[in-house]
């Protein structure tokens, strides 16, 4: 009879054992090595086809989806051909030099489309020489951003995002460097001027 009770009290303590991880599951938890910051790295492609037009790579620390910090997948979907399209005078966009990549993010446990990012993705776009000629230097930088568009019912959105401009020592290209916060389902990265 003493050893059905060493039983029960053994289950007792696994089911609290559980039940206090299991509540923790859904707490804020700083990222270890299971859901370390991610690199994905795009090659620019070339042709009608192309699905990122420069090279640029995308860090992504874990996010949240269903309660817990996980990777997550990007996927490159198909450019839009949007050449004339042109930002509004208040958003302070000269131009929109190329479409460089359409991402779409997904956590990568679930498939869960994410759209916010918290903390943000950091994207870098290379640019070239030929996009460093076609705008004004200001003390020896190009005036290139990192712009995002999405369309909306009334039209095409822009956002210009705060960005760090890096130039090669060479003189033939460099980086933009900018935070993502969010993407609506259909956001286009653009090089934009300034």
């Amino acid at each position: 009879m003493p050893w059905i009770a060493v039983i029960a009290l053994l289950a007792l303590v696994v089911l609290f054992y559980y039940f206090w991880h299991s509540r923790q599951d859904g707490a804020l938890t700083p990222i270890n090595q299971d859901n370390a910051p991610q690199t994905f790295n795009f090659e620019a492609d070339q042709g009608i086809a192309a699905l990122s037009r420069r090279k640029l790579r995308i860090e992504a620390p874990g996010q949240i989806a269903r309660g817990k910090r996980q990777h997550v997948r990007i996927e490159r979907k198909p450019l839009p051909a949007l050449e004339d399209l042109k930002p509004p005078p208040e958003k302070k966009i000269d131009a929109l030099l190329v479409a460089v990549i359409n991402p779409a993010v997904f956590a990568a446990q679930t498939g869960e489309p994410l759209v916010t990012f918290d903390p943000p993705l950091t994207v870098t776009i290379y640019y070239d020489k030929a996009d460093a000629e076609k705008t004004k230097s200001d003390n020896g930088l190009p005036r290139l951003s990192i712009v995002s568009a999405y369309e909306s019912a009334d039209g095409w959105k822009f956002e210009k995002l705060p960005t760090v401009v890096k130039a090669n020592a060479d003189g033939n290209g460099g980086t933009l460097v900018a935070q993502l916060w969010t993407l609506e389902p259909n956001d286009p990265l653009w090089v934009g001027m300034p």
